[in-house]
């Protein structure tokens, strides 16, 4: 049967951007749109005028899928409880018949290996591939089971969801904390004991903390220049790029690989569990810790390394705050595309604390930077067999 036959609507989106506003209801974009959720870290927001006039087609409701159309093609996410939210620019939103069809298990069939390969062939645009709505609506489905197995199979796979979600609240709430005992300690002075602490008559800064150059406390290492012909399909070793580093988060799914470690890459682009990154291009001054295996560093990424090894933590929250995130965006230059140099960026003077309080710092925040590696690492575990799981459940090579 066609999808069409098993929803009561298949509705587009507005055909142009909705205004942002500085608060408000969520407007979905195609980079909020996961594999089966919704990433709403960093949505845009719009006005409730703005809603109502992006909501007239259809408002969605909880248990609808919003489908992207490009950008890439195919990713579909539901709609959860409790959450009122408008239509971006280039998504569909889907209302499946819950006589018919159980939405999550929907939303899973149209992430299955058969169906993304259906939308991607159906793809077209010579600058970005997208879909065209007749297509969606046409689109033809091959296996329904019945009702009670289709709930089994979208509970077995949502299980992985939850827990991956709630892990992401775990990460979250690591960072908030971490980050808020730096703002307290570093920014605004109230560090454990600093009614007691003298004040450098000259500096203005407590005594034993300084104005130093970054290049007293960090290196900046680059990446190698792979070359794209070396890329293939698959290959033993992740070639990690700006795509992998998002803000606090590292994306160690998506990306090139390749099947050997060229002869003449530096050691330090062998990148370990626990190493902190920087984008320089792009969207630059966005850090994350990495994690995983046969991991690679890919030039207009830097390795932030501390000179002192124990201070791994504190550097991750120092580059987290808003001040140096600042200081990185003005260095920056170029009128297509931002560039930051490390270079530079070495140079630049910033208050340094004592020692003691560095060491004081990570030795309370060192559990909290070694949790959220190995939640990202149970996640990335859990990402791995619901998507070893999605394909057998839907071409029934296991029965449940």
């Amino acid at each position: 049967m066609k999808l069409k036959s098993i929803c009561i609507s298949i509705v587009d989106a507005e055909h142009k951007t909705a205004p942002r506003a500085n608060e408000g209801f969520p407007s979905i974009r195609t980079p909020n749109i996961g594999k089966g959720r919704l990433k709403l870290e960093g949505v845009y927001r719009v006005s409730k005028e703005t809603y109502i006039k992006w909501t007239r087609r259809a408002i969605p409701q909880a248990n609808d899928l919003i489908l992207a159309r490009e950008a890439p093609v195919g990713n579909v996410a539901i709609v959860p409880d409790n959450l009122n939210l408008c239509l971006g620019q280039r998504t569909v939103l889907i209302r499946p018949d819950t006589e018919k069809i159980n939405p999550q298990f929907l939303c899973y069939y149209l992430l299955s290996d058969e169906i993304q390969n259906k939308m991607t062939g159906m793809s077209s645009g010579a600058t970005v591939a997208h879909l065209n709505m007749k297509d969606i609506r046409e689109l033809e489905l091959t296996f329904l089971p019945l009702l009670k197995t289709q709930k089994r199979i979208a509970d077995i796979l949502s299980a992985y969801d939850d827990l991956i979600e709630n892990n992401l609240k775990r990460i979250k709430l690591l960072e908030q904390a971490a980050q808020n005992i730096y703002k307290e300690w570093f920014v605004n002075l109230r560090f454990p004991r600093h009614e007691n602490t003298p004040i450098n008559k000259e500096t203005g800064l407590p005594d034993g903390w300084e104005e130093k150059e970054i290049s007293t406390i960090i290196t900046f290492l680059g990446g190698y220049a792979f070359k794209s012909k070396t890329y293939i399909e698959n290959g033993k070793y992740r070639v990690i790029t700006i795509k992998n580093v998002g803000d606090k988060v590292f994306n160690a799914s998506v990306g090139n690989s390749v099947s050997i470690i060229p002869e003449k890459m530096k050691e330090h682009c062998k990148i370990i569990e626990g190493d902190i990154l920087l984008s320089l291009t792009g969207n630059v001054g966005r850090s994350c810790i990495a994690y995983g295996e046969n991991n690679l560093l890919n030039q207009r990424v830097a390795k932030i390394e501390p000179i002192n090894t124990r201070w791994r933590p504190y550097i991750y929250w120092m580059f987290n705050d808003n001040k140096i995130f600042s200081l990185m965006n003005n260095l920056a230059t170029g009128a297509a595309q931002q560039n930051l140099s490390p270079v530079k960026l070495a140079k630049e003077k910033v208050v340094i604390p004592s020692e003691s309080f560095i060491d004081l710092f990570c030795l309370k925040a060192n559990s909290f930077f070694k949790q959220i590696i190995l939640l990202n690492k149970q996640n990335q575990k859990l990402k791995a067999a619901r998507d070893i799981l999605l394909p057998r459940l839907m071409n029934r090579t296991i029965k449940v």
